[in-house]
């Protein structure tokens, strides 16, 4: 598929979970923005990943990966959504 892209996680707890695929030479730059969003992020050395949590989404990030998980919640909101998609590339469906 071309890259960005946006696909739907069926098997997820929550049914409001999309990965991100994005180009690898962006994806720093869409994180950053995504942090500058959403807040500061955790850093689990541990399992290499970054995750942000709020009252809207938990998004979560590898730290050598060019794509991340975005789980919504119920605060999500419109402006969210187009944040993301401004961010990324990804056109709102």
């Amino acid at each position: 598929m071309k890259l960005p892209f946006k696909r739907k996680l069926r098997n997820c707890i929550r049914k409001d979970t999309y990965q991100y695929y994005v180009q690898e030479s962006t994806i720093q730059d869409i994180w950053k923005e995504i942090v500058s969003y959403f807040g500061t992020p955790r850093i689990l050395d541990d399992f290499s990943l970054e995750i942000i949590e709020d009252e809207r989404a938990i998004i979560k990030k590898g730290l050598s990966e060019a794509k991340f998980t975005l789980i919504k919640k119920s605060q999500f909101k419109r402006e969210d959504e187009e944040f993301i998609a401004r961010a990324t590339g990804v056109k709102i469906v």
